[in-house]
Order: C-alpha cells, then structure tokens, then sequence
C-alpha cells in the first residue's frame, strides 16, 4: 500500500486554504496549523482594522473555482467581513476546516535530511493550554509572513501614558472601546491602511482625531484602471513595463505625469507628493478621496513623545521652529510590515545541529526554497502583483511537482544554488544589489514576481498567450478549467 505524503502548512489565510485544497486533491495528508481561532489570516477581524476592504475589485480575488456569493457586486471591492465569510465559506466547501489546529503557533521546525522517513517535525504550542504537539511530515509550506506589522520608535515613548498599535493590530475592540471613551486618536502614515482608518473614523462621524504622514501616496483610480476594460489594464501595463527598464528608469518620475493629468492616477492631497516620487502601487476610489481631502492632517512626523503629550514637526519647517503639542490617547501606525520568522528551522545531521541561514546573504530558489531544506518553502513569492488567488493556485500546483522532484531525488542543491546565482547577477546588472530576499515590498520585487511567473508557468507548461492573459486580466474564474484541468493530469 502507498503511503501518502504528509504536508504541514503553517496559516490559515487565503493561500494556506489554496494549497490545502491543491494537495489534497492530489493525495497528499494535509494539516494546517492557525494561531488564530478561525480561518483568514490578515482578513480575521483580530488581525485586521475596521474598514478594511480589498484593493481592486472582487472578481479579482475569488478562488478559480469558487464563485462571489450570489447577490454580490462582483466589481466592488470585498469588504473584511465579506471576504473571511467567503474563506470561511470555502474551507467548508472543501473540508478544510478539519484538517486545521486553530490557536495552536507553531515554535519551531526541525529538518533532519539524513533521514528519508516523515524527515520534517513541526513542534507547536496550543495558544490556550500551553500544551505542546510534535508533528512529522515529509513537507512544509510556511504561509504566514507580512504578519507583524512594522512599529517605528520614538524618542520618549518610554513615558507615553497611551497605546501604540499597528493598523494590522487595530482590531474592533480595541478602536471601539477608543470610540466609546472620546479618545484623542494620532493615525500615522500616508499610505493605504493610515487612509482607510481615517476614512472609517469619518464614516463614524468620529472627528477626535489626527491624521499625520510625511508625504501621501498616488494610486491608480479604481474606475479607471483597477475596475476598467481589459484594454486599459493592458495599456497601463505596458506603459509601466517600458519606464521600469533600467535604461528608461530615469524618466519613469516624468513618465507618470500624463497618467496623472488625464485622471489614472489620484492622490488625497497631489501638493504633498513630490513629481520625483512616483507610484507606489496603491488604489484609490474619488469617493475616499473626496473624504480624505476633508479629514484633519497634519503633513510632517512624530518628533518625539513626551508624557501623553507627542511633539508633530512640521514638513517644511525652517531650522528651528518649535513641534507642534498634542495630546493623544491611541497612536495608530499604518506603516509596513516585517517578515516573520517566529518558526526558526533547525538543520539536524551528523555534524549536530544548526540553525538555517535566514540573514540576507541566504538566498531562496525561486524566492521561497532554501538548498539546504528543500522540503521548506517559505511561501515568499507571487506570479502576479495583485492577484493573491491566481498565484496561489498556480504556486500550490507548483509544491507538488517540487515536492516530486525533491522525493525523486531529481532536484539537487547544485541547480538550486546555479539558479540563486543567476537571480545575483540579475539584481547587480538591475541596480538593485541590496535586495533582501527574506523581506517584503522591496523594489526589486518587481524583477522577481516577473521572473518567478516566467519560470513556475515553464514548470507547469502552462508558458502560453491564454494563461498570461488570464494574469494580465486579473480573472481568476478563467483560470479554473485551465487549474482543475492540471489537477486531474497531475493526478494521473
């Protein structure tokens, strides 16, 4: 009898439940592991603030074979609630739910190559009981990275008699109880989530509050680019693709200033967001901006804190001007996020044992696998910015035929390592020699999502004018024939 291979997949959100319905339709046993008490990983109303609703349209982010719940706008976005009712909704489609360990966080993963038998055990902690489990597997897919969000220190924040949070901490209780008391409310950062907190403490009719960023960010229109024609989005991509050439680099800054005239382009505030700057990749809808442009801002940063009291300098400020006095009760940082790396993976040989490399000079085969644990990926990689499903299809039908190749002994480290070194020289001919694989939304990004797409559709003979349009349209129902069809041939 054969035994079936047994995956562990750490978090529960949109592209664990992707992969936990790909393989096991391809046969493989399959747990996953959630520290939260329910499916939706970033899109769990504990880890996610009020407001918070997709980027682009809905059709953009179904599952290939799951549809919109029935009533629904396809070609509005998904609100937070909407959507992890729909990713709930999907695990129970596909009996997903009980092959997950909710509240249970993962401590640490232990790789021992040497031996061939279930050579992966994954020890975890029930958040609740403390209680310990050991699991063996034969293969790990590490989902949950971008979940800490990035909180910057403060002069003075020793003394501060408030909360800092993240916007990705932000959760209902915590914003509600703010609500409730009249707390004097501090939002800062100018990009998306800092914008959709102000824009849900408007809708609130909430006006205790100070919105404070540096410069704000230009996005594309919803409208226009996000929710418009197939040749609109084809253009812009285009468009986008040419100034991103190293050669034409240069121009990229005056290159955009056409898409913002004609109204492709929008920014709350245009005056606070210098020519130079450029697009960062975000989308707005006028009728935020119209909000925006009426909310409370200050445009400058925390200076330091002192007390209850935080010290605003201004932006453009002459030398020596005194920092504006406020006082705040909740600081609300919609900055970035950091990696995690919360599970270390320990390497276990005759030579002892060892942590793996995660600094950045350790590079990843195709963004996700290190040489010296191939059967650990670390799920760090896109096919397609903004299609977060589509990718994940293609990505999970991808584990499979590397998880084949590593069981079959046909994927040595030398080619993993050949190909990380081409990826060097790649990013040293680009500009871009300070790329750090083991972190998000870097600029060089760009140059990876572009070759990883290339390089896994090649994998999956999918390399075709269909599938690429398919990705370009950002449809992920017109993947679904193509998917299940590669499914049903992958398992044979």
């Amino acid at each position: 009898m054969t035994v079936r291979k047994r995956v562990a997949i750490i978090g529960a959100g949109v592209q664990g439940l992707a992969a936990a319905r790909t393989l096991v339709a391809l046969g493989y046993e399959v747990r996953i592991f959630e520290r939260l008490d329910a499916v939706g990983g970033t899109w769990h109303r504990k880890k996610s603030y009020p407001g918070l609703a997709s980027h682009g349209p809905m059709r953009n982010i179904l599952y290939p074979d799951f549809p919109a719940p029935a009533g629904f706008d396809e070609n509005k976005p998904f609100a937070r609630e909407d959507f992890a009712d729909y990713l709930d909704r999907y695990a129970r489609r596909f009996g997903l739910l009980e092959l997950v360990s909710f509240e249970t966080d993962v401590t640490d993963i232990r790789y021992r190559p040497d031996e061939s038998a279930r050579p992966v055990t994954v020890a975890a902690r029930k958040v609740t009981s403390g209680a310990t489990i050991e699991h063996e597997c034969d293969f790990v897919v590490y989902t949950t990275f971008t979940t800490v969000g990035f909180v910057p220190r403060f002069e003075g924040e020793e003394t501060y008699r408030g909360r800092i949070v993240h916007s990705s901490d932000l959760n209902d209780d915590i914003l509600n109880d703010s609500l409730r008391r009249g707390d004097r409310i501090l939002v800062l950062g100018g990009n998306k989530s800092a914008a959709d907190i102000v824009s849900y403490l408007e809708s609130r009719s909430y006006k205790n509050y100070l919105w404070v960023f540096r410069r704000n960010t230009w996005g594309f229109d919803f409208e226009k680019i996000a929710s418009g024609s197939l040749t609109v989005r084809l253009g812009f991509y285009i468009y986008f693709k040419l100034f991103q050439s190293r050669r034409l680099r240069p121009l990229a800054a005056a290159a955009f200033l056409p898409l913002r005239l004609f109204g492709h382009f929008l920014s709350p505030f245009p005056e606070s967001h210098p020519l130079a700057i450029g697009f960062n990749g975000a989308i707005w809808k006028r009728e935020q901006i119209d909000v925006l442009r009426r909310s409370r801002v200050h445009r400058g940063e925390i200076a330091r804190i002192d007390g209850q009291q935080v010290l605003l300098a201004t932006r453009g400020a002459p030398d020596g001007q005194e920092p504006v006095r406020e006082t705040f009760d909740l600081i609300v940082c919609g900055t970035s996020f950091v990696q995690t790396k919360d599970a270390p993976v320990v390497l276990v040989d005759s030579n002892g044992e060892r942590s793996l490399d995660q600094q950045k000079s350790a590079f990843l085969f195709r963004s996700m696998v290190h040489p010296a644990a191939p059967r650990i990926v670390f799920w760090n990689a896109a096919i397609s910015p903004g299609r977060i499903t589509i990718s994940a299809y293609l990505l999970s039908l991808w584990f499979h035929r590397h998880f084949s190749l590593v069981d079959e002994g046909r994927l040595k480290p030398e080619a993993m390592i050949a190909e990380i070194e081409s990826d060097k020289e790649m990013l040293r001919v680009r500009g871009h020699a300070d790329y750090d694989v083991w972190k998000t939304f870097q600029k060089a990004q760009g140059s990876f999502i572009e070759r990883n797409a290339t390089l896994t559709l090649k994998d999956l003979d999918l390399l075709d004018t269909k599938t690429r349009m398919i990705l370009l349209s950002a449809s992920p129902i017109a993947l679904k024939d193509i998917y299940l069809a590669k499914l049903a041939k992958m398992r044979g």
